[in-house]
């Protein structure tokens, strides 16, 4: 498919003027194929081609294929961590969104802008700065909440055939409950985002009733979405874990585990994961053994997957770079409890080879785990020695404590 639309554009540019709109069309097709393909930098420059060619032909920057092209764009930089440009992008679409969503705008005008506001939202939020990304994402959610709301109520109104053909009426009425649940679960996406992002604020107070709602929505879902339904009661789990209530965080971690036992095969990365975050709730719970079993379970399952991907026989999707290192880190914390110095070295030596696997040589998360290396081989040296001071290592570790969600 690639090799026929790359002769297609290459057709395109040799016999058809520069502000012809056939071209953009199939740059953008080949720019979607590429995506698919994993080569998002080229993807990224056929998406700016089509933006160059339209633009010639005279094409509104507020034109829906313009603006559709700059996002995914966007989406493409986000995908390759590349969140500084993503960022930008982003906040071009947003601009030229508010620009088209006036008063009277009509639902996909409004729909677009609380999509816009919430690409730069979730940005913000993957860039850390959280105090930022909040005030997106409520009015993302606020825009989504009060769309749905109006189509709510909107319904039942004058009809504009009296008579229609029953296969027709029935058709609309099954593409209106399809549109009804995409609209929904964008919406319970949006709760999650801003609740996900008033937790790592360590506003909690704030985060806490959002995700009540939201694991009460998807508890409520005809067909249940298990998968979902798990990630937001990990997310609530790791709320409170990281909130020190570790007593509440235990069943919804525990609950978390058994649905995705319940619908997933035993071998699959979101249970090792799972494993690895009740662990890391026993841990803090100083139960050291139930801790230590859960982690090495993690951990053992993902290296089996390793191994069976090494000799093609594992269909499943592949490990996590950031979720392996999240969970040696964490069982180095629970070695270095128990004083078993040795162990944790090795974990967290791990656990750096498995950063550097993840992120670009001079990534923060990298220097900030080596630091953390370091720090506990100079801890051991002084136990070894005598001169231990616990005011001199506070638990200050490159991906402390990490709960994966």
């Amino acid at each position: 498919m690639s090799a026929c639309l790359e002769k297609i554009v290459k057709l395109a540019r040799s016999s058809l003027p520069s502000h012809n709109l056939s071209l953009p069309n199939a740059l953008e097709g080949l720019a979607e194929c590429r995506a698919m393909m994993g080569d998002r930098a080229a993807a990224v420059s056929l998406f700016k081609e089509c933006l160059e060619v339209r633009e010639l032909a005279g094409m509104l920057e507020t034109h829906p294929s313009q603006t559709a092209c700059l996002k995914r764009m966007g989406d493409l930089h986000r995908d390759q961590d590349s969140l500084d440009k993503a960022l930008k992008i982003y906040l071009e679409v947003l601009s030229l969104r508010r620009s088209i969503a006036k008063p009277d705008a009509g639902k996909k005008e409004v729909a677009k802008l609380a999509e816009a506001l919430h690409d730069v939202g979730t940005t913000y939020h993957l860039c850390g700065e959280f105090e930022r990304a909040i005030p997106f994402l409520k009015d993302a959610l606020e825009l989504k909440q009060n769309l749905i709301a109006s189509t709510r109520s909107g319904k039942g109104g004058s009809r504009v055939e009296e008579v229609k053909d029953a296969t027709t009426e029935e058709s609309e009425k099954d593409d209106t409950v399809e549109e009804g649940q995409e609209e929904e679960e964008v919406l319970m996406e949006m709760m999650y985002g801003l609740a996900s992002t008033y937790a790592k604020n360590a506003e909690y107070t704030l985060a806490q009733p959002i995700y009540t709602e939201l694991i009460a929505r998807r508890r409520n879902e005809d067909p249940p979405n298990y998968i979902k339904l798990a990630q937001a009661l990990t997310n609530v789990g790791a709320m409170h874990t990281e909130a020190g209530n570790c007593a509440l965080a235990l069943p919804f971690q525990e609950e978390a585990l058994d649905i995705l036992r319940m619908v997933l095969p035993e071998a699959h990365p979101q249970i090792a994961q799972a494993l690895g975050n009740l662990g890391e709730v026993y841990r803090r719970l100083e139960d050291h053994d139930r801790a230590l079993k859960l982690f090495q379970a993690s951990l053992a399952m993902q290296r089996a997957r390793g191994a069976g991907l090494a000799t093609g026989k594992d269909s499943l999707e592949g490990i996590s770079p950031m979720s392996m290192a999240g969970i040696l880190n964490n069982l180095a914390l629970l070695y270095r409890a128990m004083d078993k110095y040795t162990q944790a070295e090795q974990q967290l030596e791990e656990a750096v080879a498995w950063v550097k696997r993840a992120v670009p040589s001079g990534h923060p998360y990298i220097t900030s785990m080596e630091n953390s290396l370091s720090a506990l081989r100079h801890e051991a040296k002084d136990k070894a020695a005598g001169t231990y001071d616990p005011t001199m290592y506070a638990e200050t570790w490159g991906l402390h404590s990490k709960v994966v969600t």
